[in-house]
């Protein structure tokens, strides 16, 4: 489903837009602007694990439809960005970071489906 102007919530100007998302660390610190940070609250790195998996045989499959199946596409939390941009407070990401198997909010991590082994 695509945005229109009416079902965004945040000021984005309306218009066919998409759902981005963006999957990145938050809550991250640096000591300095021009230095890497060395840890981040919110990391949102994920260990996937196929038992089993034979790469002579098996393929990994990424799920786009199992990703946003949580995910209202046509609406968007108010006064935050298009899509899911992975922020703590951003209601759009939830679903979206329970199916990559993350925690997220008040939501312990869950079992991912969105990687299939075939």
């Amino acid at each position: 489903m695509a945005h229109t102007e009416g079902s965004q919530g945040g000021s984005h100007g309306g218009g066919l837009q998409g759902f981005p998302i963006h999957l990145g660390s938050t809550g991250c610190q640096a000591a300095a602007n021009t230095q890497k940070p060395s840890n981040c609250a919110n990391p949102n790195t994920a260990k996937i694990v196929f038992s089993n998996f034979n790469p002579a045989t098996n393929t990994v499959t990424a799920d786009l439809k199992s990703l946003v199946s949580q995910t209202n596409l046509a609406a968007n939390q108010a006064n935050t960005p298009l899509g899911c941009m992975s922020e703590p407070k951003d209601s759009d990401c939830t679903g979206i970071m329970q199916n990559l198997g993350l925690p997220f909010g008040d939501k312990p991590a869950a079992g991912q489906t969105f990687f299939k082994m075939k």
